[in-house]
């Protein structure tokens, strides 16, 4: 879930370089097709990353439906089992 903090972050905002599950789908996250949000999604490691995962997408990429990728987050963490 995202936190409102009153202000806007940016992609130097986050703590993980997510560049290497991005390249999986696309050469750079500007490139990233929402068809393959999933493909880089599933790489996260634990619920914290998929979540900051999650957050960096939408932050890099405003196009992007807040709903929907939330809703593919929750469905990952469901699947690998940190959900219920």
């Amino acid at each position: 879930m995202m936190m409102d903090t009153g202000r806007t972050l940016g992609s130097d905002d986050f703590t993980i370089d997510f560049d290497s599950y991005i390249k999986l789908a696309a050469d750079d996250v500007s490139k990233l097709r929402f068809c393959d949000v999933d493909r880089v999604m599933e790489q996260a490691v634990n619920d914290e990353e998929l979540i900051e995962l999650s957050q960096y997408l939408l932050t890099v990429r405003p196009d992007f439906d807040v709903a929907e990728v939330c809703e593919i987050e929750h469905e990952i963490g469901k699947e690998k089992g940190w959900r219920k």
